[in-house]
Order: structure tokens, then C-alpha cells, then sequence
């Protein structure tokens, strides 16, 4: 009887040669056409029609045959489940579609022009009540910018689908709330074990005078440490007859309105605008004294005899004030997000604003971003929602689990990456307008 575990010794081992060449294998199935979602011209291993499914979505609908009265559809689902019913147990898929890329791949090789209306494009979601707060273009820094999703994947699936989004709001107590330090950015409290860093800390004077927003670095020493990421004050004092020329949700398009509030802040613009650029929900940015300013369309009258539109809602212009006082309200803020099509509805909870929150909806990846080769892939964004919680474990073991990588917060000049935040400005505890898809045209398989 041989123990079960190896006595000290030497002991020899034979180490088999290595096989001659020979033929490849020939029991790997691959499957290449066109699908509903899913990562273009990449081949992603499935073990099961509902893996499948998962990944690139149903059936495909192409084209209606009005000889035959039947709509017809794309034949890779189909092979996929024959072949799973037929016994098979893994399999590759590669989903191909025109792309932008692949179309100007197409134009340098052969010349040929692929029209936008033949190309599969991702679209995108104004999100209502949401800021995005990233750096600009050269050397401006950090600036706020309409908030906009963009679908996991290229084509038409997501064109009937809506998002929406609600502010959750925990109260917490503002004992030991104070600037740390010269600089006006460093926030310290009392530590009560609650916040976690990649929090977002709303402060709001119960006056309504101002809303401070600041992200959590750390806790230490009895002490939560926050970063003032940006400071916004409503518009309330009369103004009439103030000419401004906004920038609406479609980029590089603007329009001059005239600006007013009196009672309620209003937007008059001097033409019929796009259905595009003022909507319920829909952010319009304007210089009003020197300040940038921020209207978020709550409801919309369009004039039609004299061909003009009134968007009338709420107004904001950004501030760097730093004072805190005494009377305020101090509340963790995260976000409840509504993915809506037709009568389904799906709910996520619990989505962080700031850039190092561990469930981040601006730090996950798209569809191709996300079954690329870990080294090959490119800085795509896809949402927290649009991530299954396997899927967020996998990217967090392959990134060696550093989710947070920011270090010690400075006393002053906070980094870039500690400033990047989603800033819910417009939004309440019910849902927000719907947003639904930006383009233009619906998009081709």
C-alpha cells in the first residue's frame, strides 16, 4: 500500500515528447452571421441556447416576404439552437454587421462608400436630471456636459427601448461637516461607518440658496474625507428680455432663445427647433452674467402660428461658492435606474455617480470592450445596468481587484479621476422623463 502522501527522496519522471503534427481539430463549431446584439466580428464561446441569447439577443427579424405573408429572419439563432438540440455542448459565434469601422475598412480597400443609413450604430440616451462631469477639450479642466448612455452594442435592438432614471437619497447627519484646509475642495465629517469611497455626498442649504456635490476618498481616524466636486445656485431672481445662446442635447447645435424668469424660468427660442433639442428632460446650457448656466426642460409649448417653441422649467448656474452654514442637509446619493420597453420594466438600484464607486455608471465596459482579449482592449464604456454581476466579478479579478487606485486625497488640486462624477441636478425621487433613443433613423441590424 503506497502512502498517501511522497517520503523524502528522489524520484524520476518521464516527460512524454511532444505529438507530432498533425491535423487540427475538427470538433469546434463555429457560428458567423448576423444577430441581434452582441460584440461585432469577435468570437464569443457559448455553451447553451440561453448563453447565446444572453450575449446576441433572439431571433433577427430581416425583411417581411409579402409573397408568402411571413416575415423572415436571420439564420444564425436558428443553427445555434439546431445545433445545441442536436447534442453539441460548446460552440463560437461571431455576430457581422456593417460597422462604421468595417464600412471604412470597406472604402479603403475597395473604393466603395457605405451610406450612415446602411451602417450598425450604437445609440444614445439623454438621460433626464443627470450632468456629466469630465475633463473638456485642452487645457479647460474639468466642465459639465448633458449626461448621455450609450447602448451596449451596435443595431437596431435598443431603438425601441427607453431609460429613466430616480435619485435615491439617504439622509445622514452633518455632525463635524467642514472645509479642511485653504484650498476649498477638502471636506472632512464625523465617520460613522456608513460612507464607502466613490460615494456622492449631496449638501443642499435648506434655504435651497445652494447645492454642493463632493465624492468620498476615504475614511480615517474617525474622519470621512471628501472631495467638493461641483456647486450649483437656482435662478430665482427676476430676469426678462436676457437674449443667450444655448446648446441643446444634439452636439455642435445651438440656437438663440431669449431667457426670463419671473414666477417660473422659461426658454423662448426664435424658431421651430429639431425634436432633439427641447424636450421634457432635455439639459440647454447658456452664459447668463458672466456664469454658465444650466435649464432643464420640464414641459413644452409649441407655437405653431407664429413657428416658434417655449420650453419652460428649471434654471441653475454654476458656483464656486464653498460656504456650507449651519442649517444643511447632508444625503448619500445614488441612483435607480428604469430600462423600459413597452410594457417591461426593469429596475436597478444602487448605481454609483462618482468615477471609483465600485458599481460605477460610467466605469463598465460595452459588449466589445468586454469580450475583447483582456490586452487588446480599448477604453469603450458600457453601463453598470448592462453588466451582469458575473460579469462585473470577471473585469474586477482581471483587474487585479484595484477599484480604487486613487491613494490619499491631496489638501489641494485634487486629481482628475476624483473629480469625474454623474451630478443628479434635475433629478427627484420619482422617475425622470424617459429617455428615448437619439438617432435620427433607426439603425440596420
Amino acid at each position: 500500500m503506497y502512502p498517501r502522501t511522497r517520503l523524502p527522496g528522489v524520484y524520476l519522471d518521464t516527460v512524454n515528447p511532444p505529438a507530432p503534427q498533425g491535423l487540427p481539430r475538427m470538433d469546434v463549431a463555429v457560428f458567423a452571421g448576423m444577430a441581434a446584439a452582441g460584440p461585432c466580428h469577435r468570437a464569443v464561446l457559448v455553451d447553451s441556447v440561453a448563453a447565446y441569447e444572453a450575449v446576441f439577443g433572439g431571433d433577427l427579424p430581416l425583411a417581411f416576404d409579402t409573397a408568402r405573408g411571413e416575415t423572415l429572419h436571420a439564420n444564425l439563432a436558428p443553427a445555434v439552437r439546431a445545433f445545441f438540440s442536436n447534442g453539441g455542448t460548446q460552440c463560437w459565434v461571431v455576430r457581422l454587421a456593417m460597422t462604421p469601422d468595417h464600412a471604412d475598412a470597406w472604402r479603403k480597400v475597395g473604393g466603395r462608400t457605405i451610406p450612415p443609413r446602411l451602417q450598425a450604430r450604437s445609440n444614445h440616451f439623454a438621460m433626464a436630471g443627470l450632468l456629466a462631469r469630465y475633463p473638456g477639450d485642452g487645457d479647460e479642466g474639468l466642465s459639465n456636459h448633458p449626461a448621455l448612455l450609450v447602448s451596449r452594442s451596435v443595431g437596431a435592438w435598443s431603438d425601441d427601448q427607453m431609460l429613466a432614471a430616480r435619485l435615491l437619497r439617504e439622509t445622514l447627519g452633518a455632525d463635524g461637516l467642514k472645509m479642511n484646509g485653504t484650498s476649498g475642495r477638502v471636506l472632512t465629517m464625523i465617520d460613522t461607518g456608513v460612507l464607502r469611497p466613490g460615494d456622492l455626498i449631496e449638501i443642499v442649504a435648506r434655504t435651497g440658496a445652494l447645492i454642493q456635490y463632493a465624492g468620498v476618498v476615504r475614511a480615517t481616524g474617525g474622519l470621512v474625507w471628501l472631495n467638493r466636486i461641483a456647486g450649483f445656485a437656482p435662478l430665482r431672481s427676476p430676469v426678462s428680455g436676457q437674449i443667450v445662446r444655448g446648446t441643446g442635447i444634439e452636439p455642435g447645435k445651438s440656437f438663440v432663445a431669449r431667457f426670463a424668469v419671473n414666477r417660473d424660468a422659461r426658454i423662448e427660442a426664435n424658431r421651430r427647433l429639431s425634436r432633439h433639442a427641447l424636450q421634457p428632460g432635455r439639459w440647454v446650457s447658456f452664459r447668463h452674467d458672466d456664469r454658465t448656466c444650466w435649464f432643464q426642460v420640464d414641459r413644452v409649448e409649441h407655437l405653431a402660428k407664429v413657428s416658434r417653441d417655449i420650453a419652460f422649467g428649471r434654471a441653475w448656474h454654476e458656483s464656486d461658492a464653498t460656504t456650507l452654514g449651519k442649517d444643511v442637509v447632508v444625503s448619500r446619493v445614488t441612483l435607480e435606474m428604469a430600462t423600459i420597453r413597452g410594457n417591461e420594466r426593469d429596475f436597478t438600484s444602487g448605481i454609483g455617480l462618482c468615477l471609483h464607486h465600485d458599481s460605477a455608471i460610467h466605469a463598465m465596459v460595452d459588449d466589445d470592450h468586454f469580450y475583447a482579449p483582456y490586452d487588446r482592449r480599448t477604453a469603450t464604456r458600457r453601463p453598470a445596468f448592462a453588466l451582469t454581476r458575473g460579469e462585473r466579478a470577471r473585469l474586477t479579478r482581471e483587474d487585479g481587484g484595484d477599484r480604487d487606485g486613487f491613494g490619499m486625497i491631496p489638501d489641494a488640486s485634487p486629481t482628475v479621476a476624483l473629480g469625474c462624477a454623474w451630478l443628479p441636478l434635475g433629478l427627484d425621487a420619482e422617475f425622470g422623463a424617459p429617455a428615448p433613443a437619439l438617432r435620427a433613423v433607426p439603425s440596420p441590424a
